[in-house]
């Protein structure tokens, strides 16, 4: 869900810089933010006017706004004596940029279009996953499709909340569109799995820019009075895209390519960019204006990020092949522990020395409501991914499911996380109370999870049905309370940091759990299809093959227990799933009981 509690603050100091840049936001299929620098705190003071904090102070009148060439209004200053003052701001700088009647339902349609094409690509790959690997001949890189997008996508999403308070979000958006775009293009295209694992990458450092520029976007276009209406609009889009994805992935690799899953995002973005390009001219100041180059490069962490994205890719390198391709004892493995560890300390001293400018403040990661939610949120993550991406090819492989009927099989899991989720927020509206949501939800998804683990192939639609309800009815009460319990025990100020925080630690947990994922799955694999002693057969080359031609490799007669063999593989990773949702269980004990009655919390947060 979308965080619109930084778009409707209306405190007299938000107005430094303009609402729709000062502001970070968040989203479920991730989060978004964007943070301005409290060590430029005091020129910023230095630089604000009466006149400028007077929008937020005092009541407009008739006159104070009048329409604009381009359909919206305009702050009227022509009267107003402070801005005689050649000391004072460029008055254009701090005009606002309302856009009404078909110019704002058209401009409303770029942030809905690139929500949904981002929270669509999240979803849309997972039944068409074991065609691609039979494309490619290979099942050992189905991790690397989904953790190489989180990857990128964790690492650049609080770079980007800064990037859009210092640039214009007009032409921040446009790059992000451009590199999502890219990548999309590249998956399409892509003539091996290598090249689809970099188009991913590259899809995913766009889609962090899109998930905080949307809202962003969609808040600049209107009054503070609309903008829930707006940002809900852009929010609800999530979880029509969460159901729209498998559906449409079963379709594309079915009655045309999977390529396509890729190749829609082309003609979404196109239009979005187009109305981007000719109807989006917000009149802002950025924080960028009067900066030197190493002010604004001091501001966005750039070392930190730098630091960071190598230590993780060391990490889910080690977590991929150690087991696997090499004993957990070879040097290379060991190796790239060591290298994780070193760099992983030298981002934790980058975070410290940058204090305020840091990704991870270390102030706000002091705080136990944010440590906790840290690692109950990644744990979730983790759960949901595995499953997300194993499941379909549990129904393809052991039932001998359709891409577009495992699709329609994984729909159970996905409504009742939606329905569940609303029911949640609801509860806790009422109630005051998230921590023991968080708990019964983490308890739901363990017990839905473990209960998917003793599927074989002969388990009924009684089970696999009913036992994706409650796993989804769990991730639906669960993963929304981290992000409420956030915004309730910190700051207003810092609530937009902390919402990136925990998309942060979304992304990042399901990349590295999926990537862990993919080695249990590969070890277990090789073992149990070794054990069969099928003549002719070589255990090792399984990986060589895609999920759809497995049946493919062994006589007739040695199918069901090399079926069997297959099932176990698969099943471990869903108690990887459990284990994850175990974690999240036992850390949300530690959630303090805060009220959130009185709290300025928005619909969107979680």
């Amino acid at each position: 869900m979308l965080d619109e509690s930084a778009l409707t603050s209306t405190k007299p100091e938000d107005t430094k810089l303009p609402l729709s840049l000062h502001s970070k936001t968040k989203t479920d299929g991730g989060s978004s933010s964007s943070q301005s620098s409290r060590a430029g705190d005091h020129q910023d003071d230095e630089k604000a006017t009466p006149s400028v904090h007077s929008k937020a102070e005092s009541p407009k009148t008739a006159n104070d706004s009048a329409p604009n060439k381009s359909g919206g209004t305009e702050a009227n200053t022509a009267d107003d004596p402070t801005l005689a003052d050649p000391e004072q701001p460029e008055p254009e700088a701090e005009e606002n940029y309302y856009l009404t009647g078909w110019r704002l339902v058209i401009m409303a349609i770029a942030p809905c279009l690139t929500m949904f094409a981002v929270c669509l690509d999240n979803t849309i790959i997972s039944p068409a996953i074991p065609t691609i690997t039979a494309d490619y001949k290979t099942i050992s890189d189905i991790g690397w499709y989904g953790s190489s997008y989180l990857l990128t996508a964790a690492s650049t999403q609080i770079l980007y909340g800064k990037v859009y308070v210092l640039y214009s979000a007009k032409w921040v958006s446009l790059i992000a569109l451009v590199l999502f775009e890219l990548g999309s293009l590249v998956c399409a295209v892509a003539p091996t799995s290598v090249a689809l694992i970099i188009g991913r990458a590259i899809a995913g450092l766009g889609a962090a820019g899109l998930l905080s520029g949307a809202v962003i976007v969609a808040g600049a276009v209107v009054p503070l009075s609309k903008r829930p209406i707006l940002v809900g609009l852009v929010s609800a889009l999530n979880g029509v895209a969460s159901i729209a994805g498998p559906l449409l992935g079963g379709v594309f690799t079915e009655h045309a390519t999977w390529r396509w899953c890729f190749y829609v995002n082309l003609p979404i973005g196109g239009l979005a960019a187009v109305i981007l390009v000719f109807f989006f001219n917000p009149k802002m100041k950025t924080a960028a204006k009067g900066l030197t180059l190493k002010q604004q490069l001091m501001q966005l962490d750039l070392e930190g990020t730098l630091v960071f994205i190598p230590s993780v890719l060391c990490l889910l390198l080690a977590l991929q092949w150690g087991g696997s391709k090499w004993p957990w004892e070879n040097g290379r493995i060991v190796g790239l522990f060591v290298t994780f560890g070193v760099l992983a300390i030298g981002y934790v001293v980058v975070q410290v020395l940058k204090r305020e400018n840091a990704t991870l403040p270390p102030r706000l990661m002091k705080d136990r409501n944010i440590g906790t939610c840290l690692v109950s949120l990644a744990c979730i993550s983790g759960a949901f991914y595995t499953i997300v991406y194993y499941l379909p090819i549990w129904f393809q492989v052991i039932k001998e499911a359709s891409a577009l009927r495992s699709g329609i099989m994984t729909l159970p899991m996905l409504i009742s996380m939606i329905v569940m989720s609303v029911v949640g927020g609801g509860l806790v509206t009422v109630l005051g109370y998230y921590s023991p949501f968080l708990s019964v939800g983490c308890v739901m998804i363990s017990v839905g999870a473990g209960l998917m683990s003793t599927f074989s192939s002969s388990t009924g639609s009684d089970k696999w049905i009913g036992y994706q309800i409650l796993f989804g009815a769990g991730l639906g009460f669960a993963v929304q309370q981290p992000i409420i319990a956030m915004q309730a025990s910190l700051p207003k100020d810092d609530v937009p940091v902390g919402n990136a925080i925990m998309f942060f630690a979304q992304t990042l947990g399901g990349s590295c759990f999926l990537t862990g994922a993919q080695n249990i799955f590969d070890g277990q694999l090789v073992k149990g299809v070794a054990a069969l002693n099928i003549p002719g057969l070589n255990a090792t080359s399984i990986g060589g093959t895609g999920a759809t031609q497995i049946r493919n490799l062994v006589p007739d007669d040695q199918i069901p227990a090399f079926l069997a063999a297959y099932n176990d593989a698969i099943v471990q990773t869903f108690y990887l799933a459990t284990g994850c949702a175990a974690v999240a269980t036992l850390v949300s004990f530690f959630v303090p009981w805060n009220s959130v009655k009185g709290k300025d919390l928005m619909p969107g947060a979680g």
